[in-house]
């Protein structure tokens, strides 16, 4: 393996390994004020773990197989960019507004992108 293509390998997978510690300490902050809000911890708590541990099942499989990242964070730029777009023409009114969509959606493509050049870099090595 060339030393860039494992620059990147490794870039990719720390990237969605920092995510996935963002998006679990994020889940675990909202539980936390949802109950000290007085709401019950059968919603609060159980609906940020449906969603997360999902994802970081996907992810799990993405850093053993790049074309499941490359997957998964395309798909997941598109929903955000949808999101986004929804906010935009005023469809949606999120409860708090969304002045970071573009920096995560830039970081999903980004992520994306390396997903992409890590699995195409295998590929073309095996070959």
């Amino acid at each position: 393996m060339a030393k860039s293509s494992g620059l990147v390998w490794w870039t990719s997978r720390l990237i969605s390994l920092l995510i996935i510690i963002l998006l679990w300490w994020m889940a675990i902050g909202e539980t936390v004020s949802a109950q000290a809000r007085g709401l019950p911890f059968a919603w609060t708590g159980l609906i940020p773990f449906l969603i997360l541990v999902p994802v970081t099942v996907v992810i799990g499989l993405a850093w053993r197989w790049a074309w499941v990242g490359t997957a998964f964070f395309g798909l997941l730029a598109v929903i955000v960019a949808g999101l986004a777009g929804l906010h935009i023409f005023g469809l949606i009114q999120p409860t708090r507004p969304p002045n970071n969509m573009l920096v995560v959606f830039a970081a999903l493509v980004v992520l994306g992108l390396l997903y992409n050049w890590s699995w195409n870099r295998r590929r073309a090595a095996a070959s």
